[in-house]
């Protein structure tokens, strides 16, 4: 089987719609339609991409996680259950194969963690369009390496990629109520870290344009991080 990754963009997936679609994709793959394995990757594939890019760090080796993810997939499809969310397996499977290409070696030097698709879309959309300053991705990546393993993983997968607490739970093997908490801890540890060194963000004194919707997203983790807000 050749390449199978498209020229997808890292971004924020769509996971409600999506999910509607992919059982009936998924029996359709089973059954030997390649269009509806094509149109399965085409759904997910930013979901996948966009989190092994944050977890590795640099555009090609995110691009290879992703394309042994979908391999993978297409390996497994008898086994997958199309009354099931597909997106707690991919999300399970990502963070697998990107974990095993980091223990092979040293990363290469990072990439911004951003997009085309990111930098067109509205701070509204939700906190991972929001981090688009190269100045706070840096930092929130600073503040990421000091949270253990699993805090970090919750970190990203809920602040930046947006995902669900069901489906962290459910891809970590984990409960809710745990997914909750190192969450919370996380958010806390974060802008703890952000206070030591790099007060300027918390505070919101940026002055310049390329730093509003920085500080937009570091005022909603300080509300979340206090409980002010519901929880997905």
């Amino acid at each position: 089987m050749g390449r199978i990754i498209g020229p997808f963009e890292p971004g924020v997936h769509n996971a409600r719609g999506a999910s509607i679609l992919s059982s009936d994709l998924i029996r359709r793959a089973k059954s030997g339609e390649r269009d509806a394995f094509d149109r399965l990757v085409a759904e997910f594939g930013r979901l996948v991409l966009s989190l092994a890019l944050r977890m590795v760090g640099h555009r090609q080796d995110a691009e290879d996680v992703a394309q042994e993810v979908f391999l993978r997939l297409f390996r497994a499809l008898d086994g997958i259950d199309e009354t099931r969310s597909l997106e707690p397996w991919l999300v399970r499977v990502t963070l697998n194969v990107a974990r095993n290409r980091l223990s092979r070696g040293p990363a290469r030097r990072e990439e911004p963690l951003t997009s085309r698709a990111e930098s067109r879309a509205s701070a509204s959309a939700g906190p991972d369009v929001s981090v688009r300053s190269a100045d706070v991705r840096a930092a929130l990546r600073g503040a990421v390496r000091e949270l253990p393993t699993q805090e970090a993983t919750v970190f990203v997968l809920r602040d930046l990629q947006g995902v669900t607490v069901a489906t962290i739970a459910e891809a970590l093997g984990s409960s809710q109520v745990t997914v909750r908490r190192q969450s919370t801890s996380a958010r806390k540890k974060v802008l703890v870290w952000l206070r030591r060194h790099r007060p300027e963000l918390v505070e919101g004194r940026a002055e310049s344009e390329t730093k509003i919707p920085a500080d937009g997203f570091i005022s909603a983790l300080d509300e979340r991080s206090r409980g002010r807000r519901g929880s997905k």
